[in-house]
């Protein structure tokens, strides 16, 4: 069950859909400054307003553990783990247009994208990838 500060919505409200922070409100339970909501309903207030959230911490900590081993298959096959600048540059473009990039991380995967352009054997997580693997 999610747990959202209160302070923290109502003062970020201004970046906010109108009328978000309330629907949360008025879903959830307040205790003290926290507002306890549930998963399916947090989910579904954040679709009416148009708010993507990034995956959970298992698909995230599984996304990692991918790259780790993607990265490692590269090295033990000599090819190389990092990507070069001119294909950093590539992804980084691809990524700063993208509709799936909030702040500095993708909503797709959970990702930062800072780290992910640069390993070589990583693609982009949409369908279809706007970036692929290289090597």
């Amino acid at each position: 069950m999610p747990s959202l500060r209160l302070p923290f919505l109502r003062g970020s409200a201004a970046a906010r859909p109108i009328g978000y922070t309330e629907a949360l409100v008025a879903a959830g339970r307040v205790a003290g400054d926290t507002l306890e909501i549930g998963r399916a309903e947090y989910e579904r207030i954040n679709r009416a307003f148009g708010i993507c959230s990034m995956p959970s911490l298992a698909a995230q900590a599984s996304g990692v553990a991918g790259a780790l081993v993607r990265a490692a298959r590269s090295m033990a096959t000599g090819r190389a783990i990092l990507a070069t600048d001119t294909i950093v540059r590539q992804r980084q473009a691809a990524c700063l247009g993208c509709e799936h990039l909030q702040g500095w991380r993708c909503l797709l995967c959970g990702c930062p994208i800072a780290r992910k352009i640069r390993l070589a054997a990583e693609r982009c997580p949409a369908d279809p990838p706007k970036w692929g693997a290289v090597g």
